[in-house]
């Protein structure tokens, strides 16, 4: 029992041995096999890329030097810049410049006066001539232009309202003609626009510079009054 299972292995032995050679024969002729391919691959590759450099060659034409022109005599009285300006081609107008040509020119138009400040001025002075303030309240901070369109959307004559100040926060004043004043306030009114009925510009207590929050009562009147 023992002879027979050394004999099936060294029969086993000799069979592993056998086909080991036989992979390694097939193995160096594969290896043979593929060095003889990429050989070819390669001398394949050199003759394409000498044909196509060939090809760009014969595209490509050759250029010839020309000899150069001889010299153009200038005359003397005529300096290179004017023949520059001579041969030079024509300017191509812009769109700028089209543009301008066919804005039509504006037309200067005249102030309208209206009847009502043509006859106020063309009378006599029915009270005195000195001006007033007319104040007014405002939540927030406004702009000049803002308390404008207001007084237009009101109906107020813009030629009669002077000038537009605010004097403290939250107050708005309008410099009107003294003789105006009883006018403004009757359409404030009607609109209800409640207008101010006593404000002292030089009271102490409007004035909000937090520098002269340490000065006292007379101290701050002063500044005011200034």
């Amino acid at each position: 029992m023992a002879d027979n299972t050394n004999i099936a292995i060294a029969n086993l032995t000799n069979e592993i041995v056998k086909l080991r050679a036989d992979f390694a024969k097939e193995r160096e002729q594969w290896s043979e096999e593929r060095r003889a391919l990429m050989s070819l691959l390669t001398k394949l590759q050199n003759k394409l890329d000498k044909y196509e450099t060939n090809s760009v060659s014969k595209k490509i034409p050759t250029k010839k030097q020309q000899p150069a022109p001889p010299p153009v005599p200038q005359k003397a009285s005529v300096t290179s810049t004017t023949m520059d300006s001579i041969h030079a081609p024509p300017s191509k107008p812009t769109f700028a410049k089209i543009a301008a040509k066919n804005v039509p020119a504006k037309k200067q138009t005249k102030a309208k006066v209206s009847l009502e400040t043509i006859q106020r001025t063309l009378s006599p002075a029915t009270g005195p001539s000195s001006y007033t303030f007319v104040y007014l309240a405002c939540r927030r901070h406004l702009r000049h232009s803002e308390v404008r369109n207001f007084l237009g959307v009101l109906k107020v004559p813009q030629s009669r309202i002077i000038d537009v100040q605010f004097p403290a926060r939250g107050t708005v004043a309008l410099l009107v003609h003294a003789d105006f004043k009883s006018e403004l306030v009757s359409l404030l009114t009607e609109n209800k626009v409640p207008v101010k009925p006593v404000f002292d510009p030089t009271n102490a207590d409007i004035l909000g510079d937090p520098k002269i929050a340490s000065c006292t009562a007379a101290e701050r009147k002063q500044i005011a009054q200034k």
